[in-house]
């Protein structure tokens, strides 16, 4: 995806739209991981890869 930006202004306005939507990103993976990884040590293993990719 591509954005065109000509301003300052809408410079900040994306990135400040690319990270709330990161920021929003972390907990739902979080849950995910919870939710989907019964085991605990798989589960620690999969938060540590989502921690380090990160």
């Amino acid at each position: 995806m591509v954005l065109f930006v000509t301003t300052a202004g809408q410079l900040i306005a994306v990135r400040a739209a690319l990270g709330s939507a990161a920021a929003g990103m972390a907990p739902v993976t979080m849950s995910l991981v919870y939710r989907l990884v019964d085991d605990e040590r798989l589960r620690m293993r999969a938060i540590t890869l989502m921690i380090v990719s990160g």
